[in-house]
């Protein structure tokens, strides 16, 4: 396959960039000058040599630290920038990342994931024309592999042939390096591995992590835990004196690029952008007008004084076929480009997350930390009640539940007393529930109607049983799917904007397995119901629970009510006024009939209370 056609504009790009490189005595992880060229000559990454790539790379490459962080938003070319820095260091890494042995481990959010790098990796060292003609053959030939084995047989080792395959490869360069020294290595000179798979025992000089978070692994939980566990793990195998590069975009509040952003910041050098290039521009739909009858894409706003952070955003392969816009033009284009392929086709959390590296929309955040406040007394009168929710799938098995005790008072303002949440077993899970309502003297449990409710209530019955309790009383709230869930948390807003859902003070000092204050956890959960329309199992289940508090019934009655109001002093003689006001019309009319009855006839009212001789007339 031949390389790819370089507009003569990237080339006269390179060249002044060249320039540039050679005057900076800065030192960088590779010798800037022949990446450049490398870049540009194999057609991998010619976007290089223009902004904001150019003063991304130099910050990136920059040898002052040896952790990068790169933010970038969607489809800016940040992966072809770690194919492009990978197929150099296999043909021509400096001494200090191992050199001809320079060994790459490509690391993705999953191992099938990051074969699509090593894959791309291979089919280039096999057939871009710039690295034959340079470099050679990266591929190793049957004369190398001969070589290689008589030295496995002197070192007395078994030979195994080096690896060529879409999940790790050896090169050339790595085998003759091997000859030469006599040593047999057996390590592949690139492999890929994935968050979801931990390993141990590799020694690699660079690590790479293009999207270690995506939007499948913000769904879950355990997958952002295991992502951050097995990231530890490998940094633990990156030499001393290795480069470690992480790309990526955000896709949760409490994904791995927000950890390192906050418990790796002394660590890692981050660069972090968004599809405008700076915080002034905020653009959406309603700034664009599309013609769906010519398809012709115009502005609301004056395009010269909005910036964009790529103006060739987009238009790679016109770059290709005709060369680059003028630079006006070019950036027009860039915002079509913008609007009609992102913009458009994304909701405004998926925008804020993968276009501006924001995890949530200020715009669209429902819940905010300023809604939490803790109470310090309650009411003397109060309703009590146990809230359960269970995010049980197929089985009954050990899953996210989470128990909440409620507090009502006449008011109607809701006091969360207790919150518990973890990963338990059915009989765990019905012995902290049973627990909650004998501890705290609860009106009733609330329990969803799944399908495995009646296997919860038959562990609940038999717990009863053992300890020789009575079976707590079970409301039953009807089951729901993901849009109703998020509504009726949704109404809980009303409730924390007014202070009328409090929380224990307690909660800031409690911890749960994970190390964060449950207070914490609480607040998280209820700011992430923004995403939940686009993450289907987003962990929201503690908002969940607590949502019940207005739960209804099939007649639309409350089922968890609070007390009645006690009576005011004068209820009693307002009541009295009432009821005479109602019965004075009517003793008015019985006095009025009286008085006009016939003399002689007997009254009405009195004839059957008279008393009769039976015998008489």
């Amino acid at each position: 396959m031949a390389a790819r056609k370089i507009p003569q504009w990237y080339r006269d790009e390179a060249a002044r960039r060249i320039r540039e490189a050679r005057k900076d005595k800065t030192n960088y992880w590779v010798r800037l000058p022949q990446f450049v060229r490398f870049c540009v000559r194999t057609g991998l990454f010619p976007q290089l040599v223009e902004e904001p790539f150019w003063s991304d790379v130099l910050d990136i490459l920059r040898g002052n630290r040896s952790h990068k962080h790169w933010l970038v938003p969607r489809e800016h070319t940040k992966t072809s920038f770690l194919k492009a820095l990978a197929s150099y260091l296999l043909c021509d890494a400096p001494p200090e990342l191992g050199g001809a042995r320079c060994r790459i481990n490509f690391a993705g959010e999953s191992k099938e994931f990051a074969k699509r790098n090593t894959r791309a990796l291979k089919r280039i060292l096999e057939t871009n024309s710039f690295i034959i003609q340079k470099y050679g053959q990266m591929k190793p030939s049957k004369d190398l592999l001969a070589e290689l084995r008589e030295i496995y047989e002197k070192a007395g080792k078994e030979f195994s042939r080096p690896e060529w395959t879409v999940t790790a490869l050896r090169t050339a360069r790595c085998v003759r390096a091997e000859i030469e020294s006599g040593n047999a290595w057996e390590e592949p000179s690139a492999f890929a591995t994935g968050l979801d798979v931990a390993t141990t025992g590799m020694h690699y000089e660079v690590l790479f992590f293009d999207a270690p978070a995506t939007e499948k692994s913000a769904k879950s939980q355990i997958r952002k835990a295991k992502a951050y566990s097995t990231f530890v793990d490998f940094g633990s195998q990156l030499l001393a004196t290795g480069l470690c590069i992480v790309v990526g975009t955000r896709h949760a509040i409490d994904d791995i690029h927000h950890t390192l952003l906050n418990e790796h910041a002394g660590e890692f050098q981050v660069v972090c952008r968004n599809c405008w290039g700076d915080d002034s521009t905020d653009l959406w739909i309603d700034d664009f007008n599309l013609d769906d009858a010519t398809g012709e894409i115009s502005f609301n706003f004056d395009p010269d004084q909005v910036n964009v952070l790529w103006h060739g955003f987009g238009q790679i392969e016109k770059d290709v076929v005709n060369g680059p816009l003028p630079p006006r033009e070019r950036k027009r284009e860039a915002l079509r480009c913008l609007y009609r392929k992102m913009l458009r086709l994304r909701s405004r959390t998926k925008w804020a997350h993968q276009m501006l590296n924001v995890a949530i929309a200020s715009e669209d955040r429902l819940f905010t930390e300023e809604m939490f406040r803790a109470f310090h007394t309650t009411s003397s009168k109060h309703h009590r009640y146990v809230f359960t929710d269970s995010a049980t799938g197929s089985d009954s098995r050990s899953s996210y539940r989470v128990v909440a005790v409620v507090e009502l008072d006449p008011d109607d303002n809701a006091y969360v007393r207790d919150l518990q949440y973890g990963y338990w077993a059915p009989e765990e899970y019905m012995t902290r529930a049973l627990d909650a309502y004998t501890t705290w003297g609860a009106r009733s449990m609330g329990m969803e109607k799944v399908a495995w409710q009646d296997a919860f209530k038959t562990v609940l019955e038999l717990l009863c049983r053992m300890r020789g309790v009575p079976k707590p009383r079970i409301t039953t709230i009807a089951g729901r799917s993901l849009i109703s869930k998020v509504e009726r948390i949704e109404g809980l807003e009303p409730r924390l904007k007014a202070g009328k859902l409090l929380f224990e003070p307690g909660f800031k000092e409690r911890t749960d397995v994970n190390g964060r204050t449950v207070w914490d956890e609480t607040v998280r959960q209820f700011c992430s119901v923004t995403e939940s329309g686009q993450m289907g199992a987003l962990k929201i289940d503690i908002p969940d629970a607590l949502s019940d508090i207005d739960a209804l019934d099939n007649e639309g009655r409350r089922l968890f009510k609070p007390p009645r109001k006690p009576r005011v002093e004068n209820r009693i003689s307002q009541d009295r006024l009432r009821a005479d006001a109602v019965m004075e019309p009517l003793r008015k009319r019985i006095a009025a009939s009286r008085q006009q009855a016939v003399v002689g006839a007997r009254d009405p009212f009195r004839q059957g209370h008279q008393r009769r001789d039976i015998f008489g007339d």
